[in-house]
């Protein structure tokens, strides 16, 4: 996000539940580079569609289309309020490459700002569930949450591999802040990276397709090797666990806030 769907706390695993409509074959074609620079104040319609629809615990808000709308300054504003909150899908799927974004998100506490690939059953029959996140959380203000999640099938075993990673060795604090962070994906590795106020490019993490132990590694089953759609989304959670300090993304306040992107890139490799 631990975020096994339906604990404390996995969030984007209920997304399929509710958002995504499966389809029967693997036959759709991958998709290519592209660039979105929000040059409109709106999101490229052939690229992206706005997501509909409400995933379930932790999410405290259902996803409506309104609530992505026009920004300033060639951005996209994905909005939220209580009970209430955006996302943005690709229509098509890609497989390894490089995605980045630079976006600024409003400070609220229990809410979660992110750009993340996904794909399962749901929107590829008899696909596993497969996820690589960036996710920024204002209750955690100097971290950046980096994962990826396997599940073979809805019964069956659910792993992920998470880690947060400290900003503030980087001199970055991204909360009222514009961030430019993204990762590389391939066949042997994903690796997360960041942009400092300088323009510096920062690898802040890299993990191994490899069964071995004692490292930063995924094993080959598990490693995302097929297509996935492209997500950005902006959301606050249920406070369902909000006394406990391993819930993601604790405690919302109900206070309305923006997730403002200035463009998202996907270069395939």
């Amino acid at each position: 996000m631990t975020h096994k769907r339906f604990k404390a706390h996995s969030w984007l695993a209920v997304l399929a539940l509710g958002l995504l409509t499966p389809s029967l074959t693997r036959a759709q074609s991958l998709g290519a580079s592209f660039w979105d620079g929000f040059d409109s104040n709106t999101f490229n319609t052939s690229i992206w569609k706005a997501s509909s629809g409400k995933n379930g615990e932790p999410f405290g808000c259902t996803f409506y289309p309104y609530m992505v709308t026009n920004g300033t300054g060639g951005n996209l504003a994905l909005t939220l309020k209580n009970g209430s909150c955006s996302q943005i899908e690709t229509y098509a799927q890609y497989l390894y490459g490089t995605l980045q974004t630079r976006l600024v998100y409003s400070n609220i506490p229990g809410t979660v700002a992110s750009l993340f690939t996904y794909n399962s059953w749901y929107t590829v029959a008899g696909d596993p569930w497969t996820e690589i996140d960036i996710e920024f959380l204002p209750s955690k203000p100097d971290m950046l949450h980096t994962n990826v999640i396997y599940q073979p099938s809805a019964s069956g075993a659910y792993q992920q591999f998470e880690k947060y990673i400290s900003l503030s060795s980087y001199n970055i604090n991204p909360v009222n802040a514009a961030v430019q962070v993204g990762f590389d994906w391939s066949a042997t590795q994903i690796s997360w990276f960041i942009y400092d106020s300088g323009g510096t490019k920062h690898y802040i993490r890299t993990i191994t397709n490899s069964s071995a132990t004692g490292c930063d590694c995924i094993p080959s089953y598990a490693w995302p090797s097929q297509g996935a759609n492209i997500y950005a989304n902006y959301w606050h959670g249920d406070n369902s666990n909000s006394n406990s300090v391993n819930y993601f993304p604790l405690t919302y306040s109900g206070a309305s806030g923006t997730a403002s992107y200035d463009f998202v890139q996907y270069i395939h490799p």
